[in-house]
Protein backbone atom coordinates (compact mmCIF):
# COMPACT_ATOMS: atom_id res chain seq x y z
CA UNK A 1 0.00 0.00 0.00
CA UNK A 2 2.96 2.37 0.22
CA UNK A 3 2.43 3.44 -3.38
CA UNK A 4 0.13 5.57 -5.47
CA UNK A 5 -2.73 3.56 -6.95
CA UNK A 6 -4.98 4.08 -9.94
CA UNK A 7 -8.14 2.01 -10.18
CA UNK A 8 -9.74 0.84 -13.41
CA UNK A 9 -13.00 -0.79 -14.36
CA UNK A 10 -12.71 -2.72 -17.63
CA UNK A 11 -15.73 -4.18 -19.38
CA UNK A 12 -17.09 -5.16 -22.76
CA UNK A 13 -20.30 -6.19 -24.48
CA UNK A 14 -18.38 -8.88 -26.37
CA UNK A 15 -20.55 -11.98 -26.83
CA UNK A 16 -17.64 -14.45 -26.69
CA UNK A 17 -17.74 -17.06 -23.90
CA UNK A 18 -17.28 -15.42 -20.49
CA UNK A 19 -13.97 -17.17 -19.82
CA UNK A 20 -12.49 -15.78 -23.05
CA UNK A 21 -13.78 -12.27 -22.30
CA UNK A 22 -12.36 -12.25 -18.78
CA UNK A 23 -9.02 -13.48 -20.07
CA UNK A 24 -8.87 -10.60 -22.56
CA UNK A 25 -9.86 -8.05 -19.94
CA UNK A 26 -7.29 -9.40 -17.50
CA UNK A 27 -4.60 -9.35 -20.17
CA UNK A 28 -5.38 -5.75 -21.06
CA UNK A 29 -5.44 -4.73 -17.40
CA UNK A 30 -1.97 -6.20 -16.95
CA UNK A 31 -0.72 -4.36 -20.03
CA UNK A 32 -1.48 -1.07 -18.25
CA UNK A 33 1.66 -1.60 -16.16
CA UNK A 34 3.83 -1.44 -19.27
CA UNK A 35 1.95 1.51 -20.77
CA UNK A 36 2.23 3.55 -17.58
CA UNK A 37 5.59 2.42 -16.20
CA UNK A 38 3.66 1.21 -13.18
CA UNK A 39 5.14 -1.31 -10.79
CA UNK A 40 2.48 -3.98 -10.49
CA UNK A 41 -1.21 -4.66 -11.11
CA UNK A 42 -4.00 -6.33 -9.16
CA UNK A 43 -7.04 -7.65 -11.06
CA UNK A 44 -10.34 -9.00 -9.78
CA UNK A 45 -13.24 -10.30 -11.91
CA UNK A 46 -16.46 -8.54 -10.89
CA UNK A 47 -18.81 -10.27 -13.30
CA UNK A 48 -18.87 -12.33 -16.48
CA UNK A 49 -17.69 -9.39 -18.63
CA UNK A 50 -16.09 -6.97 -16.18
CA UNK A 51 -12.80 -6.71 -14.31
CA UNK A 52 -11.69 -4.38 -11.54
CA UNK A 53 -8.03 -3.46 -11.58
CA UNK A 54 -5.51 -1.39 -9.64
CA UNK A 55 -2.08 -0.28 -10.87
CA UNK A 56 0.55 0.63 -8.27
CA UNK A 57 3.00 3.35 -9.29
CA UNK A 58 5.11 6.25 -8.06
CA UNK A 59 3.74 9.77 -8.47
CA UNK A 60 0.94 11.12 -10.67
CA UNK A 61 0.23 9.61 -14.09
CA UNK A 62 -1.99 10.67 -17.01
CA UNK A 63 -4.33 8.00 -18.36
CA UNK A 64 -6.40 9.73 -21.04
CA UNK A 65 -4.11 8.54 -23.87
CA UNK A 66 -4.38 4.79 -23.24
CA UNK A 67 -3.73 2.74 -26.35
CA UNK A 68 -7.05 1.32 -27.57
CA UNK A 69 -6.08 0.64 -31.16
CA UNK A 70 -5.81 -3.06 -30.41
CA UNK A 71 -8.74 -3.18 -27.97
CA UNK A 72 -11.41 -1.13 -29.68
CA UNK A 73 -14.27 -3.20 -28.21
CA UNK A 74 -13.09 -2.78 -24.60
CA UNK A 75 -14.33 0.00 -22.33
CA UNK A 76 -12.28 1.46 -19.50
CA UNK A 77 -13.20 3.80 -16.65
CA UNK A 78 -10.33 5.32 -14.68
CA UNK A 79 -10.31 6.76 -11.17
CA UNK A 80 -7.94 9.51 -10.04
CA UNK A 81 -4.71 8.21 -8.54
CA UNK A 82 -4.34 8.30 -4.76
CA UNK A 83 -1.81 7.28 -2.16
CA UNK A 84 -2.03 4.39 0.29
CA UNK A 85 -5.12 2.49 1.41
CA UNK A 86 -7.35 5.56 1.28
CA UNK A 87 -6.26 6.37 -2.28
CA UNK A 88 -6.69 2.71 -3.28
CA UNK A 89 -10.33 2.73 -2.12
CA UNK A 90 -11.19 6.24 -3.35
CA UNK A 91 -9.77 5.65 -6.83
CA UNK A 92 -11.94 2.52 -7.12
CA UNK A 93 -15.09 4.44 -6.12
CA UNK A 94 -14.23 7.09 -8.71
CA UNK A 95 -13.66 4.49 -11.43
CA UNK A 96 -17.11 3.02 -10.71
CA UNK A 97 -18.65 6.52 -10.87
CA UNK A 98 -16.91 7.19 -14.20
CA UNK A 99 -18.22 3.87 -15.50
CA UNK A 100 -21.81 4.87 -14.64
CA UNK A 101 -21.40 8.03 -16.71
CA UNK A 102 -19.87 6.07 -19.60
CA UNK A 103 -22.67 3.48 -19.61
CA UNK A 104 -25.43 6.11 -19.53
CA UNK A 105 -23.90 8.51 -22.04
CA UNK A 106 -24.32 8.42 -25.81
CA UNK A 107 -21.25 8.28 -28.02
CA UNK A 108 -18.76 8.17 -25.15
CA UNK A 109 -15.12 7.36 -25.89
CA UNK A 110 -13.59 3.96 -24.99
CA UNK A 111 -11.77 5.57 -22.04
CA UNK A 112 -13.65 7.61 -19.44
CA UNK A 113 -11.43 9.38 -16.91
CA UNK A 114 -13.09 10.39 -13.65
CA UNK A 115 -11.38 13.78 -13.56
CA UNK A 116 -13.08 14.59 -16.89
CA UNK A 117 -16.58 13.70 -15.66
CA UNK A 118 -16.36 14.46 -11.94
CA UNK A 119 -18.76 17.40 -12.15
CA UNK A 120 -21.69 15.35 -13.57
CA UNK A 121 -20.74 12.54 -11.16
CA UNK A 122 -21.12 14.92 -8.24
CA UNK A 123 -24.26 16.62 -9.58
CA UNK A 124 -26.55 13.61 -9.32
CA UNK A 125 -26.94 10.07 -10.61
CA UNK A 126 -30.60 10.73 -11.39
CA UNK A 127 -30.94 11.32 -15.12
CA UNK A 128 -34.41 12.72 -14.55
CA UNK A 129 -32.99 15.46 -12.34
CA UNK A 130 -30.28 16.22 -14.89
CA UNK A 131 -32.87 16.35 -17.66
CA UNK A 132 -34.85 18.86 -15.60
CA UNK A 133 -31.71 20.95 -15.03
CA UNK A 134 -30.93 21.00 -18.76
CA UNK A 135 -34.50 21.96 -19.71
CA UNK A 136 -34.78 24.63 -17.02
CA UNK A 137 -31.43 26.33 -17.63
CA UNK A 138 -30.90 25.89 -21.38
CA UNK A 139 -34.46 26.38 -22.61
CA UNK A 140 -34.26 26.81 -26.41
CA UNK A 141 -30.55 26.06 -26.30
CA UNK A 142 -31.40 22.42 -25.53
CA UNK A 143 -32.41 21.66 -29.13
CA UNK A 144 -31.05 18.71 -31.07
CA UNK A 145 -30.56 20.33 -34.50
CA UNK A 146 -27.05 21.02 -35.77
CA UNK A 147 -27.35 24.82 -35.63
CA UNK A 148 -28.43 24.84 -31.98
CA UNK A 149 -25.73 22.31 -31.15
CA UNK A 150 -23.04 24.59 -32.64
CA UNK A 151 -24.37 27.58 -30.72
CA UNK A 152 -24.50 25.56 -27.50
CA UNK A 153 -20.93 24.29 -27.96
CA UNK A 154 -19.78 27.87 -28.54
CA UNK A 155 -21.32 28.97 -25.23
CA UNK A 156 -19.62 26.07 -23.42
CA UNK A 157 -16.22 26.99 -24.86
CA UNK A 158 -16.94 30.65 -24.07
CA UNK A 159 -17.35 29.72 -20.41
CA UNK A 160 -14.22 27.58 -20.52
CA UNK A 161 -12.29 30.63 -21.75
CA UNK A 162 -13.40 33.00 -18.98
CA UNK A 163 -16.18 34.53 -21.09
CA UNK A 164 -13.69 36.05 -23.54
CA UNK A 165 -14.85 36.14 -27.16
CA UNK A 166 -11.32 36.43 -28.60
CA UNK A 167 -10.07 33.38 -26.68
CA UNK A 168 -13.20 31.45 -27.65
CA UNK A 169 -12.64 32.30 -31.32
CA UNK A 170 -9.05 31.08 -31.09
CA UNK A 171 -10.08 27.84 -29.37
CA UNK A 172 -12.72 27.09 -32.01
CA UNK A 173 -10.76 28.37 -35.01
CA UNK A 174 -13.47 30.94 -35.78
CA UNK A 175 -13.57 34.66 -36.46
CA UNK A 176 -14.41 36.70 -33.37
CA UNK A 177 -17.48 38.13 -35.09
CA UNK A 178 -18.79 34.60 -35.65
CA UNK A 179 -18.45 33.89 -31.95
CA UNK A 180 -20.27 37.10 -31.07
CA UNK A 181 -23.06 36.26 -33.52
CA UNK A 182 -23.49 32.81 -31.97
CA UNK A 183 -23.55 34.30 -28.47
CA UNK A 184 -26.26 36.72 -29.61
CA UNK A 185 -28.25 33.76 -30.95
CA UNK A 186 -27.72 31.90 -27.70
CA UNK A 187 -29.12 34.81 -25.71
CA UNK A 188 -32.25 34.77 -27.86
CA UNK A 189 -32.69 31.05 -27.18
CA UNK A 190 -32.01 31.47 -23.47
CA UNK A 191 -34.12 34.58 -23.11
CA UNK A 192 -31.33 36.27 -21.13
CA UNK A 193 -27.66 37.17 -21.29
CA UNK A 194 -25.20 34.27 -21.41
CA UNK A 195 -23.41 35.95 -18.50
CA UNK A 196 -26.50 35.67 -16.27
CA UNK A 197 -26.87 32.47 -14.24
CA UNK A 198 -23.50 31.30 -15.52
CA UNK A 199 -22.94 28.56 -12.93
CA UNK A 200 -26.19 26.59 -13.41
CA UNK A 201 -26.03 27.14 -17.17
CA UNK A 202 -22.47 25.85 -17.33
CA UNK A 203 -23.39 22.84 -15.17
CA UNK A 204 -26.24 22.04 -17.54
CA UNK A 205 -23.87 22.27 -20.51
CA UNK A 206 -21.33 20.00 -18.77
CA UNK A 207 -24.05 17.45 -18.01
CA UNK A 208 -25.18 17.52 -21.63
CA UNK A 209 -21.61 17.16 -22.92
CA UNK A 210 -21.00 14.17 -20.61
CA UNK A 211 -24.29 12.27 -21.03
CA UNK A 212 -25.30 13.33 -24.54
CA UNK A 213 -28.88 13.32 -25.80
CA UNK A 214 -30.06 11.12 -22.91
CA UNK A 215 -30.43 14.28 -20.77
CA UNK A 216 -32.17 16.38 -23.41
CA UNK A 217 -35.84 17.03 -22.62
CA UNK A 218 -38.30 14.88 -24.52
CA UNK A 219 -39.65 16.62 -27.61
Amino acid sequence: MRRHHTAFVLWTDDTDPAADVLARLDSYARSLVGESNGERVLTLPSGAREVWSWVAHFGHLEWASLDHARNADLRVAVGASGYGMEGFARSHREALAAQRVAVRSTGSSPVTVYEDVQVPCLLTEDLGELRALVARELKGLAGTDSVTTRIRDTVRVYYENNCTAAATAAALGLHKNTVRYRLDQAEKLLGRSVDDRRLPTELALIALESYGVSVLPAG
